[in-house]
């Protein structure tokens, strides 16, 4: 089944901190912060919740249609999709602009510091949904405002649409209920997210080169069970893997 998925594309630095922010960091001397932290370890990987969403799709055995902005940084990330069967017809490349990408910083007790570049994300209503795309179902995931907004609208008008669960607060301002007066169907947030951490999904267990997932609805009951296939390098579910170390 071939799916349209709206969404970000980013690029994603890991960094590890050998130490403790709190032993950086002091509460008495908040008012002047001014701190640098010594990362060993550091790896940038190929991440964006349409990226994530596709990625794990295509080893369920779907079609996935990645519709997402990329900035003048982003050729990599194209070859990436390229590299893994997948299609870019509808992932467009703006000049003058980065690809979004976060920068995350993590120390030995698991804290951590988080900063995000949206670049081009915030351009992403460039692209049009005008239902040429000939896909099945088409999944609104979390993008620009802008472009969340315009292409649930235009998702309607061509058809059912599926906006993943708990990220609408991101693009509806406090009185906007455009998108949650719009139909929709209960998305599986473990397709979007690595399923070890994936929204309502959890692992069970791994056997055979896959991960058992099961799917809770929204009130919380669990759904149906499946087996998603695992990177035999990395046992990742739900990411393009990296792009340099």
């Amino acid at each position: 089944m071939s799916a349209l998925i709206c969404g970000s594309l980013a690029f994603d630095t890991i960094m590890s901190f050998e130490g403790k922010f709190a032993q950086q960091i002091l509460p008495e001397q908040l008012h002047i912060l001014n701190v640098s932290f010594l990362v060993p370890s550091l790896r940038r990987d190929f991440g964006g919740c349409a990226g994530n969403i596709a990625y794990s799709l295509q080893l369920l055995g779907g079609t996935p249609l990645t519709m997402a902005t990329l900035g003048d940084d982003g050729a990599a990330y194209i070859e990436r999709l390229k590299s893994q069967g997948m299609e870019t017809r509808y992932v467009k490349q703006l000049n003058g602009t980065f690809t979004a990408q976060a920068m995350i910083m993590t120390d030995t007790d698991n804290n951590q510091i988080t900063a995000f570049h949206p670049g081009a994300m915030m351009q992403a209503h460039v692209n049009v949904i005008d239902g040429s795309e000939g896909a099945a179902i088409a999944i609104v995931s979390p993008d620009g405002r802008d472009a969340m907004l315009q292409h649930a609208a235009q998702e309607q008008q061509v058809g059912g649409f599926v906006i993943q669960q708990r990220r609408e607060e991101q693009v509806q301002p406090q009185g906007d209920r455009r998108c949650a007066e719009m139909p929709r169907v209960p998305a599986f947030g473990g397709i979007g997210l690595q399923a070890s951490r994936g929204i309502d999904a959890e692992p069970i267990e791994i056997q055979a080169g896959h991960r058992r997932v099961f799917h809770r609805g929204c009130g919380g009951a669990q759904r149906d069970a499946f087996d998603v296939p695992v990177e035999p390098e990395t046992g990742a579910v739900g990411c393009l893997q990296r792009v340099e170390e």
